[in-house]
């Protein structure tokens, strides 16, 4: 997987959700507990890292605001 991200790198930005304790909760398609998905963020953060990507984290914002946040980084990198 290593060398299939170096050979086919996607764009050198991406988008991740720090863990945010607030308003997180466990249903059917979040079974991680909170340390888990602390840990999972962490190993996402280096393992991205390593691969020479930028991570550009989600601020702690109600969702239309994150939405927001998004659309206006998208529209500020296809400016670049």
């Amino acid at each position: 997987m290593a060398q299939a991200s170096r050979e086919c790198p996607y764009n050198r930005h991406v988008f991740i959700a720090p863990p945010w304790q607030e308003i997180y909760a466990n249903d059917a398609e979040r079974r991680q507990d909170w340390a888990e998905a602390v840990a999972t963020h962490d190993v996402m953060v280096r393992v991205y890292g390593e691969l020479g990507y930028t991570l550009v984290s989600w601020p702690r914002v109600a969702p239309d605001d994150r939405a927001a946040f998004v659309l206006r980084w998208i529209g500020k990198e296809g400016q670049a």
